[in-house]
Parts: structure tokens; C-alpha cells; sequence
């Protein structure tokens, strides 16, 4: 086999599949970030929101006010799944699930307030430590 054919092979046939090669390769990699970089997004909206909500309970239960029940059915129906750590997300669902408002009266339930309120407080730095 001479050189001229030699460079045809390897120019025609093994360039164009190692070329192909490496942008499948690229091409994977590109989606496997960008799929990383979606789910890291929906995790940091999803904190950012759990913080909001929790303040937002704080701040209602200590200025005895009723709080916005559609930023805890957001958190709760959109959000909170989408946290990625297990214990943070556990947390968040058993404040959100905390018996303080007697739907009944209409009315926070007194004896309750402060455990709620510690529970808020042991989360949000938590919070804050994560979105870091």
C-alpha cells in the first residue's frame, strides 16, 4: 500500500469517525451539565422560597396576623420537592405541617407559637448554609 492511499484511509474513513466520536462525546457531556445546572436552579428557587415562607410564618406569628396561605401552598404543592437535601426538605415539610393555626377560631393556638417559632429558627440558618 503506498502513502497516497494510506492518507486517503485516515483522511476519508478513521478523521470523520474520531471527529464524530468526540462530538457525541461533547454533545453528552453538554447535556449531562446542563442537566446538573437545571437541577442545581430548581434547588436554589426552591430554598430561596422555603426561606421566604418561613420568615414570612415567623414574621405573621409575631405580629399575630394571619399568614398568606398561598405562599405555604406554593412551597408545599411546588417547591419543597424540589430541595435536594433530605434533611432541609424534611424539616421544611414538618413546619409546613405544624398545627399553629386553629382554621376553626381563626386563630394562632398560643401553646404552640414558641415550639413553631424554635422550629423556624433551627431551619433557616440551615437555609443559609445550603443556598451557600
Amino acid at each position: 500500500m503506498d502513502i497516497n492511499t494510506k492518507i486517503n484511509i485516515i483522511s476519508g474513513i478513521i478523521l470523520p469517525i474520531i471527529g464524530m466520536f468526540g462530538a457525541t462525546i461533547g454533545f453528552l457531556i453538554g447535556i449531562y451539565k446542563e442537566r446538573n445546572n437545571i437541577d442545581w436552579k430548581e434547588n436554589r428557587d426552591a430554598l430561596k422560597c422555603a426561606y421566604s415562607c418561613c420568615e414570612e410564618l415567623k414574621r405573621s406569628i409575631l405580629k399575630n396576623i394571619a399568614f398568606n396561605i398561598d405562599l405555604i401552598n406554593e412551597l408545599k404543592i411546588k417547591k419543597w420537592f424540589n430541595i435536594n437535601n433530605v434533611s432541609i426538605r424534611t424539616k421544611v415539610f414538618n413546619i409546613l405541617e405544624f398545627p399553629i393555626f386553629d382554621t376553626q377560631n381563626r386563630c394562632y393556638i398560643e401553646n404552640k407559637k414558641d415550639e413553631f417559632i424554635k422550629l423556624i429558627d433551627e431551619i433557616l440558618p440551615l437555609i443559609i448554609q445550603e443556598l451557600k
